[in-house]
């Protein structure tokens, strides 16, 4: 059974409202779709997933194997007058229940020692941007305070030079608080012009925005100015005109007529207001302030974009490739299937070298299996991201040899087991120690002893995985010929000029 999106039903299925019972082919197996989902329906957690399957696993699989769910999410709606604490509490119990029974080394990959964690879904996804909203808020603040004292220091000047006109009107008389009513009005007309021209540049600023956004950045979509923004616009617009011409109109109507008149005068022209010396003097504060910020930002960006990522990403392509369907049932088809890819890149002109790997730096990807040393007493491993690549791989992306040798065409099936290790996994696990030769399990064999050793054959740079800000994670590089089965989605990296 499959429930499609509403996207997809009608980009593929032309909106036909009688899909609904009829079969589909999906990776050459046939499924009944069940449903269609809303328009308004969207999925958060995994926002370009099109349709929705039971999940099902093979009885016969064994419990420790790849297919276990270390990979699954898990979300759910809390009781009302439950708390996050007492939902943790009693995940917890049902944690300990699944070590004792379940998948060797879940302990390590399901978060305990410190037990399972609780999140809010809003927290989870807006994790990775939240830290960087409250600058850019304070950023918008900042420039909304410099723009308000500069329009009333403008009005303030403005008002000075209409001292004469206020102290006419004013003989001929004109009330106080109409004299302040359109002083109030002027302001929030002009605030109200400059309403509109900033919400045409919001339109166009946030489409540009968007566009420009990275595609890991959540809710995307759902980025816009709609009519609540509009409100919201309107409201400190008017808020804003009011305060902002608020200053200006009392001034001028605590100015008695003989000082008006002065005032009007050329002799007298020209003499400052303490008020505008105040404000010119906020206005350059502020502007300092927000100058320093933005100092600070780009220096941060700047030394952001200083840092290493062990690779050299000029000239080099990639892109990822799945099989589907069942003629790649079986791991051989994948490996003559990915080999023969392989080959075909390598013969492109203009392509130098080329190769495959699990998974690619700074991808988003986050494949940890565990890494157990001999004479080290660690039964489950310990984690380490793991790039399963082609000979040519490492070439490719230009990471460095620290020692040892690289993954080549000897490296294959039935062959002893060669793996390479990054710095930081072997000055952690060696320190001043030379690890070539040294003996591990990696992946399913950890753990267990009837299982072969593998052999660190090499030592390579680090590379990060996971972000530039991080610091160096463990990792572990081994031939895809020669790991427990052939990955059905691989990246492809090819470097050229």
């Amino acid at each position: 059974m499959v429930i499609l999106s509403d996207g997809l039903w009608r980009r593929r299925f032309a909106g036909d409202r009688s899909i609904v019972g009829q079969q589909v082919r999906l990776d050459d197996n046939l499924y009944t779709v069940v449903g269609v989902m809303p328009r308004s329906f969207e999925n958060v957690l995994a926002p370009s997933a099109q349709l929705w399957a039971p999940l099902q696993y093979d009885p016969p699989l064994p419990a420790d194997g790849r297919e276990w769910g270390h990979h699954l999410r898990m979300v759910g709606r809390l009781r009302e007058g439950v708390s996050r604490e007492q939902a943790g509490s009693e995940l917890d119990v049902i944690l300990h229940t699944l070590a004792q029974t379940n998948a060797k080394g879940y302990d390590s990959s399901g978060g305990a020692p410190d037990g399972m964690m609780v999140n809010e879904l809003q927290s989870d996804l807006t994790q990775g941007v939240r830290p960087a909203l409250p600058a850019v808020l304070g950023a918008v603040f900042l420039v909304l305070l410099i723009a308000c004292v500069n329009v009333t220091n403008l009005l303030l000047a403005r008002g000075a030079q209409r001292q004469a006109e206020f102290a006419m009107r004013a003989a001929l008389g004109a009330a106080q608080r109409r004299l302040v009513r359109q002083l109030l009005t002027e302001s929030l007309l002009l605030a109200l012009l400059g309403a509109v021209f900033g919400m045409v540049v919001a339109l166009a600023g946030v489409r540009a925005l968007v566009a420009l956004s990275p595609l890991d950045l959540p809710r995307v979509s759902a980025i816009g100015v709609d009519g609540a923004v509009f409100l919201f616009a309107l409201g400190m617009t008017t808020l804003i005109g009011v305060v902002v011409g608020l200053v200006p109109a009392l001034q001028a109507s605590r100015k008695d007529l003989h000082t008006g008149v002065q005032r009007s005068s050329r002799r007298t022209t020209g003499g400052g207001h303490w008020t505008r010396r105040i404000l010119v003097v906020a206005e350059v504060s502020l502007a300092a302030v927000l100058l320093v910020s933005t100092g600070l930002l780009l220096r941060s960006m700047q030394h952001l974009f200083a840092v290493d990522p062990g690779f050299d990403a000029s000239h080099l392509l990639t892109m990822q490739v799945q099989e589907s369907g069942h003629r790649f049932d079986s791991d051989a088809a994948r490996v003559r299937f990915f080999t023969q890819a392989l080959e075909q890149v390598r013969q492109v002109p203009g392509v130098i070298s080329a190769g495959f790997t699990a998974q690619l730096p700074l991808s988003g990807d986050n494949d940890v299996y565990g890494v157990e040393f001999e004479g080290k007493n660690n039964p489950v491993g310990d984690p380490a991201f793991r790039y399963a690549v082609t000979p040519g791989y490492t070439e490719t992306m230009h990471i460095p040899l620290r020692r040892g040798r690289l993954l080549n065409e000897h490296d294959e099936a039935g062959s002893p087991v060669a793996v390479l290790i990054n710095e930081s996994f072997a000055n952690l696990k060696f320190s001043e120690q030379d690890p070539i030769g040294r003996r591990v399990r990696v992946g399913l064999d950890v753990g267990h002893a009837d299982r072969p050793w593998a052999t660190i054959v090499g030592v390579l740079g680090d590379v990060k995985q996971q972000s530039l800000a991080m610091g160096d994670e463990n990792a572990f590089y081994i031939s895809t010929a020669q790991w427990e089965w052939a990955d059905n989605a691989q990246s492809l990296v090819a470097y050229s000029r």
